[in-house]
């Protein structure tokens, strides 16, 4: 993937791509793995406005569909754009829900993602030893 290969702007142009399709053809599954992942890379881009609002589609999407499989990404993703605006609590209430989530589904990866997250919390709060 482009992005695995640092071309950040390349992956998110290829994810646009897919997401455009995904709506025209009113596919809601493909639709909620496009905005998470066109998402992630507007997020690491910094631009972390654009990053929330399609990870917040993205959940919106999943909880309407009572699809729990993929919603540990977008709390994850929307744990760390809240944190890099500075909202610490609310950071933490996604990175709790992703880290819960993702150990209820046994998906090891994202959550380790949330403890970092949490500990990045608690480091920006004076917290960590």
């Amino acid at each position: 993937m482009s992005g695995d290969r640092g071309d950040h702007e390349e992956a998110k142009t290829f994810y646009e791509e897919g997401l455009a399709l995904s709506r025209k053809l009113d596919d809601k599954a493909l639709l909620a793995s496009a905005l998470i992942s066109v998402g992630a890379e507007f997020l690491l881009q910094g631009d972390h406005e654009r990053g929330t609002i399609l990870n917040e589609e993205a959940a919106a999407l999943y909880r309407e569909r009572g699809n729990r499989g993929h919603l540990q990404y977008a709390l994850d993703n929307l744990g760390w754009a809240t944190l890099m605006r500075g909202n610490l609590q609310q950071a933490d209430v996604l990175h709790r829900e992703s880290l819960a989530l993702s150990g209820q589904l046994g998906d090891k990866l994202v959550a380790a993602e949330a403890l970092e997250g949490l500990a990045c919390s608690a480091s920006a709060r004076g917290e960590a030893k």
